[in-house]
């Protein structure tokens, strides 16, 4: 039996979740089914942005659309923001929130195309 696609935009498989992000992005280039690497800038204690991390890499963006101006951030950092859904496995979702609980900013980068 042939392996169910990675999203058909139902349901998603057992091991996997659905996790929505608001972050920095390339303008019109985060949109459903483009693939994500998601990197993570953390603050020191100071509050100002400290050490990047890449946080996941290879995710597919289920939903997007442009932030509300409220969404995720203080407005230090600069650049167009968006909201996106990412399908991501439990391990990948465990990650992201606990690196979004210290996070500064997050960016959204897509990935080459295939």
């Amino acid at each position: 039996r042939a392996p169910a696609p990675a999203w058909a935009g139902g349901t998603p498989r057992p091991g996997e979740r659905v996790v929505d992000v608001a972050a920095r992005a390339a303008p019109g280039q985060i949109r459903p089914g483009v693939r994500v690497d998601v990197l993570v800038t953390r603050s020191d204690r100071d509050g100002v942005a400290g050490r990047t991390v890449l946080a996941l890499r290879d995710v597919l963006v289920t939903r997007a659309g442009k932030a509300s101006a409220d969404q995720g951030g203080d407005g230090a950092a600069s650049g167009p923001r968006v909201e996106a859904s990412l399908l991501v496995t439990l391990r990948q979702a465990l990650t992201l929130a606990t690196l979004q609980s210290f996070a500064k900013e997050i960016r959204l980068l897509p990935r080459p195309s295939a």
